[in-house]
C-alpha cells in the first residue's frame, strides 16, 4: 500500500483479525528487509526439506533392517539409504541398480526398486514446489498495513486560539480534503484512483426504495410518492472503514437517508442583504438574499430574523454552484 506515507505505517508484528489469530499473524517490514526475508525463506525451506528427507530415509532404513536373511540387492538398497542421499541421488542410484540387476529375473529388481525411486521423485517435486511457493509468504503489492498517527491525542490550542477557532480550522481542513476525496472515490467513473484503496472501500453498496413521508405531511411536496430512501444496512466497521477491531470490540454502523422535495410556498422571503443582520460579511452592492424558513430555528435572540433555516445569496448563485451561507 504505497499510497500511505511510511512514517504512518506500523512496522512489526500485528494480527489481521479477519483471518484469525493464527493465519492472520503478519509482519510488516520495509522493502529491503522484505527482499532479505524472501531469500532467507527459500534457504530455510531448502534446509527443512533436506533434513526431513534424511529423517524419512533413516526411518525407512531402520524399518527394513529386521535382521532377517536377505539378498545382495536388499543390502545394496540399505547401504544407499544409510548414506543419507538426496532424493535425486536415490533416483540415480536405484536406476543404476535396476540396470545392474535387470538380467536377474528372479530378484524382480523393477518391483523392489520402483516404490522407493517414485517416493524420492515425489519428494523432490514437493521440495521444488515448496521452495517456489515460499516466496508467496511475502506480499509486496496491495498489502494490508496498520496505520498509526502521532497526531492522535488531546487538542493543543496554539497561541491564543480558542476551542471554537481550533475546531473551525480543523473542520475547514477536513472539508477541503474530503471534497477532493469524494470526487475521486465516489463518482460514477469506472476507474478508481489508487488513493481510494487506502483506509476504506471505494464502493459501499446500499438499497434504494421509496417510502411514505417520514416527517410532517406539510413538508412533503408529493404525498403519493414523496421520498426516496437510501439504506446502507448494517456495515461492519472493519470491512467498510478499514478498522482492525477484535470480534468483541467490533461495531456495526448503519446509515439511512431519506430525500424529498420540500415545498417552498409561504416558506421563502426575498430581502436586501443589508437588512439581514446575522450576516458574516459585508453585502455586495444591490445583493439580495433568499431566506428559507422550515421551522422555528433561532441562531441569535438579538437578530430580527428568527425563523431562518438557510440563506441563499442570489449574487453568488449566479457565479457558482455552491450555496453561500450567510447564517
Amino acid at each position: 500500500m504505497s499510497e500511505v506515507e511510511s512514517h504512518f505505517i506500523h512496522h512489526g508484528i500485528w494480527t489481521d483479525v479477519s483471518h484469525g489469530s493464527i493465519m492472520g499473524r503478519i509482519i510488516t517490514t520495509d522493502t529491503r528487509t522484505g527482499t532479505i526475508l524472501v531469500a532467507f525463506m527459500a534457504v530455510l525451506c531448502s534446509m527443512a526439506m533436506s533434513h526431513l528427507w534424511h529423517l524419512l530415509t533413516f526411518g525407512i532404513h531402520l524399518y527394513r533392517a529386521d535382521g532377517k536373511p536377505s539378498d545382495a540387492l536388499f543390502r545394496q538398497q540399505q547401504a544407499i539409504l544409510r548414506t543419507f542421499p538426496t532424493p535425486s541421488a536415490v533416483m540415480a542410484e536405484f536406476t543404476k541398480l535396476y540396470f545392474s540387476w535387470r538380467p536377474s529375473k528372479s530378484h524382480s529388481p523393477g518391483t523392489r526398486l520402483t516404490p522407493l525411486a517414485v517416493f524420492a521423485a515425489l519428494f523432490a517435486g514437493a521440495s521444488t514446489v515448496a521452495g517456489v511457493f515460499s516466496s508467496y509468504i511475502i506480499d509486496t503489492s496491495n498489502i494490508l498495513v496498520v496505520t498509526k498517527s502521532p497526531f492522535c491525542g488531546p487538542i493543543n490550542f496554539p497561541g491564543t486560539d480558542t476551542l471554537e477557532d481550533t475546531l473551525n480550522n480543523y473542520t475547514a481542513l477536513v472539508g477541503t480534503l474530503a471534497s477532493s476525496l469524494a470526487q475521486d472515490c465516489y463518482g460514477n467513473s469506472a476507474s478508481v484512483s489508487p488513493r481510494c484503496r487506502v483506509y476504506f472501500k471505494p464502493r459501499i453498496p446500499f438499497n434504494v426504495s421509496r417510502e411514505s413521508c417520514p416527517w410532517d405531511p406539510s413538508m412533503c411536496l408529493d404525498m403519493d410518492d414523496p421520498t426516496i430512501s437510501m439504506d446502507s444496512g448494517l456495515l461492519n466497521m472493519n470491512d467498510a472503514f478499514g478498522l482492525n477491531l477484535p470480534p468483541n470490540d467490533q461495531v456495526l454502523f448503519r446509515r439511512k437517508t431519506s430525500c424529498a422535495i420540500l415545498p417552498t410556498e409561504n416558506r421563502t422571503t426575498l430581502v436586501p442583504a443589508t437588512e439581514y443582520d446575522a450576516r458574516t460579511r459585508d453585502p455586495l452592492p444591490g445583493e439580495q438574499l433568499l431566506i428559507y424558513s422550515y421551522g422555528n430555528f433561532t441562531r441569535n435572540e438579538n437578530v430580527t430574523w428568527k425563523n431562518v433555516t438557510f440563506v441563499l445569496s442570489l449574487a453568488t448563485s449566479n457565479s457558482t454552484y455552491d450555496h453561500f451561507a450567510l447564517q
